[in-house]
């Protein structure tokens, strides 16, 4: 009789065991710890198939999901209880269908019914699997529209969204003549994203594309490289026009002639806008503007020394944010954009604003150079000035306090740039438009 060899007859040992372990399924762990069967609202039950020796619940999706979710009810063997209620894991919400990696997928905990406490003995994996090829949105999922500048994301509707991948690409093409599509992939950094709240929906951000108002078709390459065409057109319009200036230090011009100021921002359509200067009584003053459609060109009439907000109206309405106008002496004077956070875009008032004493009050100023000092004269008697110190932060906005010291009165509020070796005043701003009210 011809013998083996003991290293070939191990590896034939072990062979024969890991071609048993492939074939057939493990043992069951906790055999009387099972789910019998899951109900998922929407989906029906031939759709979903419970593979017990793996624990997994495979569920082939719908076209269309309902918009409310797909609450779910389980039934367990007698042993078994749930360490966690399937509406405390958000089993069958909307968002809990978006599965990006295996992470993400939908699990249900079970324990015995004589365990104490709520350790897990064994868990049920849900994995999504797509009823059909990602397909375009149907008139129960309608394209919304997209407003420029008031909406950060485009909602983009299908079908068979779930347990498929992502389009690759994106393509908006203008049904006007004269358009350029608009492109999204990997190259233009925007992502996308099954929607979360909205069932049936892919959500794209829409930060930095470069849309017009129009009508637009839109295509979606698969991840396969086929392509399907959505078959309503994504109606872009124009949202609230806005300047891409912080309010609150706005614009600077010089005084004594009118002076040429070049604005930039959103769903700036010349033609649907005006500007007007509106002063602290309430005057206003209009403002010429150009034709261009970005940037616009303004021309703002001589004015004043002193504080005024740029109003941005759009077919007739104010956008309701004023921009701070502040008319300089010379391009170096130091000037005050708020004053505890006032007016920060609202409009301007020459009401007084009454301040606390011994707490730091915010404020905001620009033409930052050399050394300053905030200062308080008294409008009774202007030669009662009280100069306080500025602590000014990196990433903050500069701090003064009103100490006890100062009488209470009526006051005018300046930032002033003083000569280090002397304490002369070098320069002075314009006093803030609302007198200070000290009790």
């Amino acid at each position: 009789m011809r013998h083996i060899p003991l290293p070939l007859l191990v590896f034939l040992i072990v062979l024969t065991a890991c071609r048993r372990s492939t074939d057939e399924p493990l043992p069951l762990t906790y055999p009387d710890l099972r789910i019998t069967s899951l109900k998922l609202a929407g989906i029906p039950d031939e759709a979903i198939r419970i593979d017990q020796p793996t624990r997994t619940i495979r569920v082939r999706m719908p076209a269309l999901l309902p918009a409310s979710g797909t609450p779910a009810t389980v039934t367990l063997t007698d042993r078994a209880r749930l360490t966690t209620t399937l509406a405390a894991l958000g089993l069958g919400q909307i968002a809990r269908w978006c599965v990006a990696d295996t992470s993400s997928l939908q699990r249900i905990f079970l324990t015995g019914k004589d365990a104490p406490g709520t350790t897990p003995l064994v868990q049920y994996t849900i994995r999504p699997e797509a009823g059909g090829p990602l397909a375009a949105g149907t008139a129960s999922t309608p394209m919304l529209p997209f407003a420029i500048g008031d909406s950060a994301t485009i909602h983009l509707p299908v079908q068979y969204l779930y347990g498929n991948s992502l389009p690759q690409s994106v393509t908006f093409t203008p049904q006007a003549s004269g358009g350029k599509p608009v492109v999204v992939d990997a190259r233009t950094g925007q992502v996308l994203t099954c929607s979360a709240q909205r069932a049936n929906y892919i959500d794209l951000s829409a930060f930095g594309l470069a849309f017009e108002p129009g009508l637009y078709t839109v295509t979606m390459t698969r991840a396969d490289g086929t392509v399907l065409t959505e078959p309503g057109a994504l109606d872009v319009k124009a949202g609230r026009a806005q300047l891409d200036k912080d309010p609150v230090f706005g614009y600077t011009v010089l005084t004594g002639k009118p002076t040429a100021l070049t604005v930039t921002g959103a769903n700036l359509l010349a033609d649907q806008l005006s500007f007007r200067v509106v002063a602290a009584d309430g005057a206003t003053v209009g403002v010429a503007k150009g034709a261009a459609r970005q940037p616009l060109e303004l021309t703002v009439p001589a004015l004043a020394p002193g504080y005024y907000g740029l109003d941005l109206v759009q077919n007739g309405q104010s956008t309701g944010t004023l921009y701070r106008l502040s008319v300089l002496r010379t391009p170096t004077q130091p000037y005050i954009g708020m004053v505890n956070y006032v007016p920060g875009g609202k409009a301007l008032t020459a009401t007084p604003l009454a301040l606390p004493r011994n707490q730091a009050i915010v404020i905001a100023f620009g033409n930052r150079n050399g050394t300053l000092a905030l200062t308080l004269a008294n409008q009774a008697n202007p030669a009662q000035v009280y100069r306080l110190p500025l602590s000014v932060g990196l990433e903050s906005y500069p701090k003064f306090t009103i100490p006890d010291t100062v009488p209470a009165g009526r006051y005018q509020l300046l930032v002033q740039q003083l000569d280090p070796a002397t304490q002369q005043v070098l320069q002075s701003s314009e006093p803030f438009e609302r007198p200070i009210e000290l009790p």
